[in-house]
């Protein structure tokens, strides 16, 4: 597999597909990559977070707790989707953990 340019990754993610060239060169050069190990939390409910997190390759799932303390799965995250805006947009904490899956 090539590695791809960060440039060329956030043209793969729909949220950045009408940008144009200067908004996703602009974007772009504030791409950090980083590999989440199985298990390892991506975002955790209650917290605030200051990134959107976008799954590159891999599997998320989005979880929370029910009234009895048990892990519930929300959702399953694949390449392309992401997490992270809303909290960077309303400066509110996460309304679930998302943890890295593979």
């Amino acid at each position: 597999m090539a590695i791809l340019s960060n440039l060329e990754l956030i043209r793969r993610v729909p949220l950045f597909s009408t940008l144009t060239q200067a908004q996703a060169e602009s974007v772009s050069e504030a791409v950090v990559k980083r590999r989440y190990k199985r298990g390892e939390e991506i975002v955790e409910q209650g917290k605030k977070s200051n990134f959107l997190a976008i799954v590159l390759t891999g599997r998320a799932r989005v979880i929370t707790q029910d009234s009895r303390g048990r892990e519930v799965i929300l959702a399953t995250m694949n390449p392309g989707d992401y997490v992270g805006e809303m909290s960077l947009i309303d400066n509110q904490p996460h309304s679930a953990t998302v943890r890295a899956e593979v």
